[in-house]
């Protein structure tokens, strides 16, 4: 038996409060010590002088940054829309595919129609526009009307279309 403050303990329940107090003291003396797991303390990108050097931004900024540009270019993508195309969409309602025809209308800018190769495959496309990698355009039939949004790569575009029916599309020039 050991007595500890006027208490008397067994030799193990001695032992356990002690590891106690040295497990609990640990993490506190590890909190102590916060400046040497590293950080910075005051301004960075000083110049011995005392000039601020302007931050660069990082090369993840500068590859987010160019990828945000090109997405959003108000330039054309420089392919041509104009041509055959042949389609096919999964919807909410059925599987469907078929073919339309595009004209360039003015810079960036496009009409068509679809072939009729089905009789799922008609009406008119207008409104149609490329900005930089993104196409869409609106579909008129004589039972809907559908806005068609993607993207558009070479002789390849894909996305999404909403109207009577959610649809994933794609399409290939012909």
């Amino acid at each position: 038996m050991i007595e500890v403050g006027g208490t008397r303990m067994s030799t193990s329940a001695a032992k356990i409060v002690v590891l106690a107090i040295i497990f609990l003291t640990s993490g506190s003396l590890a909190f102590g010590q916060a400046g040497s797991t590293g950080g910075t303390l005051g301004k960075t990108g000083k110049s011995l002088s005392g000039e601020e050097n302007p931050a660069e931004p990082s090369a993840r900024t500068k590859s987010r940054t160019k990828s945000i540009d090109r997405d959003t270019s108000s330039q054309p993508s420089g392919v041509s829309v104009t041509g055959r195309w042949r389609w096919s969409a999964d919807c909410t309602v059925g599987h469907w595919q078929g073919e339309f025809d595009l004209a360039e209308a003015s810079r960036g800018r496009f009409n068509g129609s679809f072939a009729g190769t089905s009789v799922h495959d008609v009406g008119t496309i207008s409104d149609g526009s490329v900005n930089g990698g993104s196409i869409s355009f609106t579909r008129t039939s004589s039972i809907a009307t559908q806005y068609w949004r993607g993207r558009l790569a070479g002789t390849r575009m894909k996305g999404t279309s909403t109207g009577n029916a959610n649809c994933s599309w794609q399409a290939t020039r012909k």
